[in-house]
């Protein structure tokens, strides 16, 4: 079992839409690890319920036009409910995606968190805009947040207290 997988969504021809495979790449390089894998897609997907059902923590990474051009917004996720026909769509997000796990394999991750960064332009492009790039240093501090609250073997300890 994983303890924790942290799942980034992007598109790396979309210009901002890539920030979640930016902090992905980062993150896998500094704490990938037996108790810690890094996830990456174009989009979420249902079968990303599968390893969502045998983790402790799961950490939603996404870039998103809610929020202005890098604002980092974190928040707690918890599995969709009532979902019925949701289940059968095209789309998927983070709260459907843990109710899938629930549904399908009757497990979820005890802690489930989002970490989106506020994206300026979706156009082609293969670079961020600077507010994008600029918004990095403060979603890797938020994920670092993340998981300094749970609890790690000491040699995942030791590679988070580095950092």
């Amino acid at each position: 079992m994983n303890r924790t997988l942290i799942l980034a969504c992007g598109n790396p021809l979309r210009g901002d839409d890539a920030v979640a495979l930016h902090l992905a790449r980062q993150l896998r390089e500094e704490l990938a690890g037996p108790e810690l894998v890094v996830h990456t897609t174009q989009q979420w997907t249902p079968e990303l319920a599968e390893p969502l059902s045998r983790c402790d923590l799961a950490i939603f990474l996404d870039a998103s036009q809610r929020f202005s051009p890098g604002f980092v917004h974190c928040e707690s996720v918890a599995p969709l409910t009532g979902a019925g026909h949701a289940l059968l769509t095209h789309s998927c997000n983070p709260a459907l995606l843990l109710c899938m796990s629930r549904q399908f394999y009757n497990l979820v991750p005890r802690r489930a968190f989002s970490v989106t960064v506020g994206a300026q332009s979706f156009a082609f492009s293969f670079s961020l805009s600077t507010p994008v790039q600029n918004a990095i240093p403060e979603a890797i501090a938020r994920v670092r947040s993340i998981l300094s609250g749970a609890t790690y073997a000491p040699s995942v300890l030791r590679s988070l207290a580095s950092l």
